[in-house]
């Protein structure tokens, strides 16, 4: 996720702690070349990060991706695709 500041010396340190106490921690986060505040807090139960909006909205992380995340991506999607392929068509079929 490309996080406005996160580059500031602190800056990811104290966004880890807070996230470690529960709070919900406002970012500012770059998509589709504008600035968003978004508010991200940890969800433990669920082994992940819930990201809403300014109006409490659910938002998902691939459209905050950075561009390099999105390209690799999509490479592995399209390995796993091909070899899905391949196995697919090296099996016989039995009766």
């Amino acid at each position: 996720m490309d996080i406005v500041g996160i580059g500031e010396e602190g800056a990811r340190d104290k966004l880890m702690k807070s996230l470690e106490k529960g709070n919900r921690h406002q970012v500012e986060a770059i998509r589709d070349s504008k600035t968003v505040k978004l508010f991200l807090e940890a969800n433990p139960a669920e082994h992940r990060v819930n990201i809403t909006n300014y109006k409490g909205e659910p938002q998902q992380l691939k459209h905050y991706k950075k561009p390099e995340a999105k390209q690799e991506q999509k490479k592995a999607e399209t390995q796993t695709q091909e070899e899905s392929k391949k196995k697919s068509r090296g099996k016989k079929m039995s009766v």
